[in-house]
C-alpha cells in the first residue's frame, strides 16, 4: 500500500502546493471581515488558514434531524451551531465559478439556528467565495447586511492582478 501512496503524493502534492501559492492573499478581506464580526461580537475568534476565513462565538453542539433532498428526515446527527447570542461562519475561496448542487443564495432554518449561504464570483480572479453563516434568532440584522454586502464585493479586497 505504501508503494502506491508514495507516487500519488509525489505527483499530486506539488499541484496542491502550487494551487495554494496561486490563491490570492486573503489578509485584506480577513481584516474587513474581522472588523465587522468584532464590532457585533467582540469576543469572537476570527482565523485564516490557507484560503479559508472562519469566525465563531458562543457555539455548541446540537442533535438534529435534517431533511434530505426528497423531504424525508435524515437520522439524528450532531452539528455545531451558534447558541443564543452567538455566531458561526466559514468563508472559503475556491477557484472557478460555483457549481455545487445547492442553489445560492439560500437560507435553511434548523431547530436552533438558521444557516445562510452565498457564493459570489470574481471574474477578474476566476474564483468564488463559498460562504456559510449560521446565526440564532437574536442575530442583529445589521450585522448580516454589513457582512453579506462586504462579501458580495469581495474582489475589491483581493490583490489586483
Amino acid at each position: 500500500m505504501n508503494r502506491i501512496l508514495v507516487p500519488f503524493v509525489c505527483i499530486f502534492l506539488p499541484a496542491l502546493v502550487l494551487a495554494e501559492e496561486k490563491s490570492p492573499d486573503l489578509s485584506n478581506l480577513k481584516k474587513e471581515v474581522e472588523t465587522i464580526v468584532l464590532r457585533y461580537y467582540p469576543e469572537a475568534k476570527v482565523t485564516v488558514e490557507g484560503a479559508k476565513i472562519e469566525f465563531a462565538f458562543n457555539t455548541g453542539k446540537f442533535i438534529e434531524r435534517r431533511p434530505r433532498k426528497d423531504g424525508q428526515l435524515q437520522q439524528p446527527a450532531e452539528y455545531v451551531g451558534p447558541k443564543a447570542g452567538g455566531i458561526l461562519g466559514t468563508i472559503q475561496l475556491i477557484s472557478g465559478e460555483y457549481s455545487a448542487a445547492a442553489a445560492m443564495p439560500y437560507t435553511f432554518a434548523y431547530e436552533h439556528y438558521k444557516s445562510y449561504g452565498m457564493a459570489p464570483y470574481s471574474k477578474e480572479h476566476d474564483c468564488h467565495l463559498h460562504v456559510r453563516i449560521a446565526y440564532p434568532a437574536d442575530v442583529k440584522e445589521k450585522f448580516l447586511t454589513e457582512l453579506t454586502d462586504l462579501l458580495k464585493d469581495f474582489e475589491k479586497h483581493l490583490p489586483q492582478k
